[in-house]
């Protein structure tokens, strides 16, 4: 009992000092933001949605100018829909067009046939492969809209949440524990409507249906595939890459978190999903881009700098994987990339992207960047490797394969252990990296 009453005590003293921290009158403290959500937000609505959107820069520290900038997210966010959605598209895919791939090649054929017979200009048919044609836009949005759609309507099939086509929440039992309620057949697609059913997910969206989707958006599944596509539009060097979808489900979630979420605008929480989204991707790129085959030198450096970072911490260990041939990024670049999302369930995710995103690598005054701590995320890695069940597993094992598998299906259920340990393993880090600075500012020659 008396040990309940102090965990209740506790999480009574964390929310106020959430709570009162944004209603201080003014300019909020950017370093205080952080600090409480660096240990954890308190799971009380809306708190963590407005704490993130502060830390992505969402919402400035000015709270007076909150009510602005949310009506600006959001006429910015419908803006960037209608740049995506060209009007001559639009024409092209009226009601009564084709409707599945089938039906738009047969119709693609009269409309060629029909074109060379008509007064019309050549360049108006579904056959013209004139990449700045409406036509051409039409169906490569189509296709690029249909690939998205496969993996959002994949993506936490196990969250009710994910399915629904209304804006209403699991039950408190359903959000904790993940709302595991799947279709009976096990097979239908999370969140899709009938007619996105119809048209098919595991095929796509037809022109047409692509056009009513991406327009009139019926369910959790269409506006989480409408905000990747407006991004991917955006952003044609980086484009759309399998693994986004699980990044913006976690902040898809958060933001429709608050019990009164289906009270509001729902244009202007997909705008708030939207640009919490770009925000983490500016972070996300290298590791996205190192994906695609697109090597970053700032990765390679970070993923280095990680690599000695384990042999400082558990030089046993981290032997034992260089015995192995195992490189960090055969392991890490997963968990970085995804920001664990694929390895705990969402509560735990969410509890650890408070830490991740209150990062705040901390510049030590020198030129050299080495100085430069890591980003929480690495510390976080190596505490993982460190949970005793893991590491004892890992060190009798002499099986590459086995090993990487081990790593990469262990479960990560207790993530008080693994964060008590990444923040110990940080102030540690800290501290080795400004005596290295001391040492060098005292003896410029001898830098070690």
């Amino acid at each position: 009992q008396a040990g309940r009453n102090a965990v209740s005590s506790a999480a009574a003293e964390k929310l106020e000092v959430a709570v009162s921290l944004l209603t201080m009158p003014g300019t909020l403290s950017l370093e205080q933001v952080r600090s409480v959500c660096f240990y954890g937000l308190p799971d009380v609505t809306p708190l963590r949605k407005i704490y993130w959107m502060i830390l992505l820069g969402v919402l400035s520290p000015h709270t007076e100018r909150w009510p602005d900038e949310l009506r600006s997210t959001r006429d910015k966010y419908e803006g960037y829909i209608n740049d995506c959605i060209d009007p001559n598209i639009m024409q092209k895919a009226q009601v009564g067009g084709p409707r599945d791939a089938n039906a738009a090649s047969a119709h693609s054929i009269r409309e060629g046939r029909a074109s060379l017979s008509e007064s019309r200009p050549a360049s108006d048919h579904p056959l013209n492969r004139d990449r700045q044609g409406a036509w051409h836009r039409l169906f490569e949005g189509s296709e690029l809209f249909g690939t998205i759609v496969k993996d959002v309507s994949r993506t936490r099939t196990d969250l009710a949440f994910f399915r629904s086509e209304s804006w209403s929440l699991p039950d408190s039992q359903g959000s904790a524990n993940g709302g595991s309620d799947a279709a009976a057949d096990g097979h239908t697609a999370a969140g899709t409507s009938a007619a996105a059913t119809s048209n098919g997910a595991a095929s796509g969206p037809g022109p047409v249906s692509f056009v009513e989707r991406l327009t009139r958006p019926s369910s959790h599944v269409d506006r989480m595939s409408r905000i990747l596509f407006v991004y991917a539009r955006l952003n044609p060097a980086l484009g759309y890459i399998q693994g986004m979808n699980e990044l913006l489900a976690v902040l898809y979630f958060v933001v429709h978190s608050d019990p009164l979420a289906h009270d509001e605008d729902p244009l202007l929480l997909e705008a708030e999903a939207f640009f919490l989204f770009v925000t983490l991707m500016v972070h996300q790129r290298d590791f996205f881009l190192a994906l695609d085959g697109r090597s970053s030198a700032t990765l390679d450096d970070t993923l280095e700098q990680y690599a000695g970072l384990l042999h400082q911490r558990d030089p046993q260990l981290a032997q034992h994987l260089d015995h192995m041939h195992i490189e960090p990024h055969l392991y890490m670049l997963r968990w970085l990339l995804l920001g664990f999302s694929q390895d705990m369930e969402l509560p735990n995710v969410i509890r650890i992207w408070d830490t991740i995103l209150a990062d705040n690598p901390i510049a030590i005054p020198d030129i050299d960047t080495s100085l430069q701590t890591l980003p929480t995320a690495f510390y976080i890695a190596v505490a993982v490797l460190r949970v005793p069940e893991l590491r004892s597993q890992l060190l009798s094992l002499h099986d590459r394969e086995e090993v990487l598998r081990t790593i990469q299906h262990f479960p990560m259920h207790d993530i008080q252990q693994i964060l008590s340990e990444a923040t110990q393993i940080r102030s540690d880090d800290i501290v080795a990296r400004r005596e290295r600075h001391d040492r060098r500012q005292q003896y410029p020659r001898n830098l070690e």
